[in-house]
C-alpha cells in the first residue's frame, strides 16, 4: 500500500469513528428522553428544551468541524502560495544565471578573427 491510500484509510477510519461517537450520543439522547416522556405527567417544555439545546450543541459542533475545515483549507493554501512564491523565485535566479553566463561558440565571437580593414 502506497502512503497516500494509509493517510486516506486513516481519515475514513477517523471520519466513521466520529460518526459512531455521534450516533451513540444521539442513542443515549434519545434513550433519555424516551425514558422523561413515559412518566404519567411528562414535563413537555423541558423536553421540546431539551432537543432545542440538544439541536444548538449539535449545529455548534458542525460549525467548529466547518471551521477546522476551513482554517486547514487556510494553511494548505498558504504552504502551496509559498512554494509558488519559492519556486518563481527560484525560476528567477536561474533566468538570470542563463542571461549571465559567457555565450560559448562563434555567436559570442570565439570563432577565427577577421584581419582590420585599412582604409
Amino acid at each position: 500500500m502506497d502512503p497516500n491510500s494509509i493517510e486516506l484509510l486513516e481519515a475514513q477510519v477517523k471520519t466513521l469513528s466520529d460518526e459512531l461517537m455521534q450516533c451513540q450520543a444521539d442513542k443515549e439522547f434519545v434513550w433519555s428522553l424516551w425514558k422523561r416522556l413515559q412518566v404519567a405527567n411528562p414535563d413537555l417544555t423541558q423536553a421540546v428544551s431539551l432537543v432545542v439545546e440538544r439541536e444548538k450543541q449539535k449545529g455548534e459542533m458542525k460549525d467548529r468541524k466547518v471551521l477546522e475545515i476551513l482554517q486547514t483549507k487556510d494553511y494548505k493554501i498558504q504552504e502551496l502560495e509559498q512554494s509558488t512564491v519559492l519556486l518563481e523565485s527560484r525560476g528567477r535566479t536561474r533566468r538570470r544565471q542563463r542571461i549571465n553566463q559567457p555565450m560559448l561558440g562563434p555567436a559570442a565571437g570565439t570563432g577565427p578573427k577577421r584581419p582590420a580593414s585599412s582604409h
